[in-house]
């Protein structure tokens, strides 16, 4: 049995509540979807759930019991674990110790868990390290060690980053079925809809100033659905009563302003003017009254799903003009092990081209490739945002700094308008980047293509840490893209909303794929 009895974790810096009086009960089967806007707490309260421990960042109150055997997945592999071999990493618990003895006789169950995540036995090799697989095979060799220590309750950050098409079917199929109780935060819809009983949702609302937290026995489809027509029902009272408002007050000032005229009027008619302090007293009298009514408003509702950027029209490119014709190029991993002898691919024009395929066939680095041969071309004006987000980010520099390097005072002022109609909070636009959440970071990059106004975009997962709340935003902003857009994604809804053109890599090259979406 997991139970949570009213828990609140506050931000001491800021003060901020991240999450406030959440009680709930979860019992064998239930499979709970944690949702919510980047950077409102997420991580920080499943960590706590999975380890009792909470950053001295942050304080809690409340109470809550779980299960001894927590099996929890971060949302990366710890670093110290990447420099070490596999088997070190399916083994230990702390990278820094030893592999206890008894731990070797889980070595035999090896064989069967890597087939039932779908690992490809061809690639797994115990003295790898950790570092040299891809993001997906990472996530299954997490799943592994996971179920090597027999839980009895699964605590999932993202499980569905970086997994391709085959494997994200295989992990819902595999969290629907398992029963034990499952808590797991996922930007995948698809995943969320499929698998998930319940729902918890973090919210910051009323300008991030206040935390909205929502436990709901509904899966996410119904959620959202339920969610939505709320929203809609309360928007749709709020504007009728602020319209009824407007029209009471200016009738209002109407009479006011003509009882005011006609006191002025009556200075000498003594009869007149007490009848027109007594209709004047009136008159303020009603002031207080609507004043009050206001106070009494439905509030407009805070989506935090708003996410208002968009690409200049300036940016586009000429149908006719060739960005890649790439003839039997190899693609190599980061070892230098060649993955595809021979691949070809074009791009002309503003075309939009999705790349799928198993996990480790070679995707990322075909895109980190592209760009980094590409990248000081004139013709074009190239963006990339890689999986790995330290690849182009300097984590220590200021998040205003990147998008800004002149720190011009007018184009400072702009860019931070924009960063607002993004959600960043003040003291994230002034902290290092590296503080900043994962989607934080994604929403960095995209204000970076905007800024730049580039022409052509590689992206590589682009919507692996937004909350799925925000996604039919980013896929809205990419269908608007004029210009050039290779994505590698194994997000359904991404391919079935933005990209006719879908191919993918195998160990033979590119090939047109048909996905029954």
């Amino acid at each position: 049995m997991f139970e949570i009895n009213n828990l609140s974790i506050k931000q001491l810096f800021s003060g901020r509540i991240l999450v406030d009086s959440l009680s709930l009960r979860i019992k064998e089967g239930d499979k709970v979807a944690l949702i919510g806007e980047e950077g409102v707490g997420k991580s920080v309260l499943l960590r706590y759930l999975a380890s009792g421990r909470l950053d001295p960042a942050f304080e809690a109150k409340g109470s809550f019991t779980r299960p001894q055997r927590v099996g929890y997945l971060p949302q990366e592999a710890p670093e110290a674990f990447l420099v070490q071999d596999t088997i070190s990493f399916l083994l230990k618990d702390d990278a820094e110790k030893d592999i206890p003895l008894e731990r070797y006789e889980l070595t035999a169950r090896f064989s069967s868990l890597l087939s039932l995540v779908g690992f490809d036995m061809d690639s797994f090799d115990e003295s790898k390290t950790l570092s040299s697989y891809s993001g997906g095979e990472k996530v299954k060799l997490s799943l592994v060690k996971l179920l090597l220590r027999n839980p009895e309750i699964l605590m999932l950050d993202e499980p569905s980053n970086d997994l391709d098409l085959g494997t994200m079917d295989f992990l819902s199929e595999f969290l629907r079925r398992e029963r034990l109780p499952i808590i797991f935060v996922s930007h995948d819809e698809r995943l969320l809809s499929s698998v998930s009983t319940t729902v918890i949702h973090l919210e910051q609302i009323h300008s991030r100033t206040e935390n909205l937290t929502t436990f709901m026995d509904l899966n996410y489809s119904d959620y959202k659905a339920e969610r939505t027509a709320r929203l809609e029902r309360q928007g749709s009272l709020a504007r009728k009563q602020r319209d009824q408002f407007d029209k009471k007050m200016r009738r209002y000032k109407e009479i006011y302003e003509k009882v005011k005229y006609a006191q002025n009027q009556a200075v000498r008619d003594p009869i007149t003017g007490r009848l027109l302090k007594k209709k004047m007293h009136a008159l303020k009298s009603e002031e207080r009254r609507l004043g009050k009514e206001k106070e009494s408003f439905e509030e407009v509702p805070d989506k935090d799903e708003a996410m208002n950027a968009f690409f200049s029209e300036e940016v586009s490119l000429p149908a006719s003009k060739v960005v890649f014709a790439l003839v039997d190029v190899p693609i190599s991993d980061s070892c230098g092990h060649v993955l595809v002898k021979e691949a070809r691919l074009s791009l002309v024009g503003p075309s939009h081209i999705a790349i799928v395929g198993k996990n480790g066939i070679g995707k990322s680095s075909f895109l980190r490739e592209l760009y980094a041969k590409n990248k000081e071309r004139k013709d074009i004006k190239l963006a990339y945002m890689p999986q790995d987000y330290s690849e182009i980010l300097d984590y220590q520099a200021r998040a205003i700094d990147y998008l800004v390097p002149s720190l011009d005072k007018n184009e400072v002022g702009r860019v931070r308008s924009m960063m607002g109609a993004l959600r960043f909070e003040t003291d994230e636009m002034l902290s290092a980047i590296g503080s900043l959440s994962g989607g934080k970071k994604a929403k960095l990059l995209i204000l970076k293509m905007i800024i730049d106004k580039a022409n052509v975009l590689l992206l590589d997962e682009p919507t692996r840490n937004l909350s799925p709340l925000n996604c039919p935003e980013v896929f809205s902003l990419i269908n608007s893209f004029k210009g050039a857009v290779v994505a590698v994604t194994h997000e359904r809804a991404f391919l079935e909303s933005s990209f006719k053109t879908i191919y993918r890599l195998d160990k033979h090259g590119f090939a047109l794929e048909n996905i029954q979406l």
